[in-house]
């Protein structure tokens, strides 16, 4: 995104206007403010680190307009809802879902859980240091009912389709990277439109 708006600008011509109008551009396109601050922060870092070298790359550093992010969740299922949202999700999705919504584990850890972490027997997901965002790991328990049920069903099916795949949460045994157009869909259809998993 930021090469092809600033691609041919020369640093020295960078100004706190011209990146105003890029942030109009993208939150125009649908993009928050948030992500923006992000991909301005990647320059201004470029500038930083230029600015640092011997001789330095650039004279000056401009100005980097941050908006105030307010990254507050908002979202909440009423027991209804969480029931309708499960159902109108397509089946690789389900366990995924519900295993977020019961544990508040992250999406990326989530992703990432193997078969070997899950024991059915201790009732214990064990999750990795490397793969926690603290990296702290840490156990969570299987608790009875839907998420019990989920993982068995996924597991079994895992057994006769493709034993050979670790991942927990998959599509046909590949793991899941991204799932944004499944889960929007879904939560259209369960009248919950503008839910964001971690909700």
């Amino acid at each position: 995104n930021l090469r092809p708006f600033f691609g041919k600008t020369r640093a020295a011509r960078l100004s706190t206007d011209l990146m105003d109008k890029y942030r109009d551009r993208r939150t125009g396109g649908g993009c928050t403010d948030a992500t923006v601050n992000r991909e301005l922060s990647i320059m201004r870092t470029a500038f930083h680190n230029a600015r640092k070298r011997t001789p330095p790359k650039v004279n000056i550093v401009p100005y980097f307009p941050m908006v105030k992010e307010n990254t507050v969740r908002k979202g909440f299922l009423t027991d209804a809802q969480y029931s309708k949202l499960r159902d109108s999700l397509p089946h690789e999705l389900k366990s995924l879902f519900v295993c977020g919504y019961i544990t508040g584990i992250r999406k990326g850890e989530l992703l990432n859980i193997r078969w070997p972490q899950v024991d059915f027997e201790s009732g214990i997901i064990a999750l990795e240091p490397d793969e926690t965002k603290n990296r702290e790991g840490r156990s969570v328990p299987i608790l009875e009912g839907d998420m019990r049920d989920f993982l068995l069903e996924s597991k079994t099916e895992r057994d006769k389709n493709w034993p050979d795949s670790p991942w927990v949460f998959n599509r046909s045994g590949r793991q899941i990277k991204d799932f944004r157009i499944t889960w929007d869909e879904g939560c259209k259809s369960a009248g919950v439109p503008d839910l964001n998993f971690h909700d």
